[in-house]
């Protein structure tokens, strides 16, 4: 996540973001004030250790390959 964000800002001409992890704590607490961050929990194991897509089997199945990251990151600031 850091370095899609860094490559993001760096894209957009921005300064380097400042990012930082949050507690088991602090998203169960913000989870009582809006559920939207209880569905966060699905994902937290993601940002515990590294984590790599792999699209391997995507590509075998169906012939399709991944967007560049570049390409999709320029799209989403297009669209900003």
């Amino acid at each position: 996540m850091r370095e899609v964000a860094a490559r993001l800002a760096e894209l957009a001409g921005a300064p380097a973001p400042h990012l930082e992890q949050m507690t088991d704590r602090e998203l169960a607490l913000l989870g009582l004030g809006d559920p939207f961050w209880n569905e966060l929990w699905e994902t937290t194991h993601m940002s515990h250790r590294p984590f790599l897509v792999d699209s391997s089997a995507m590509e075998e199945a169906f012939g399709l390959k991944p967007t560049p990251l570049d390409d999709v990151l320029s799209q989403t600031l297009g669209a900003a």
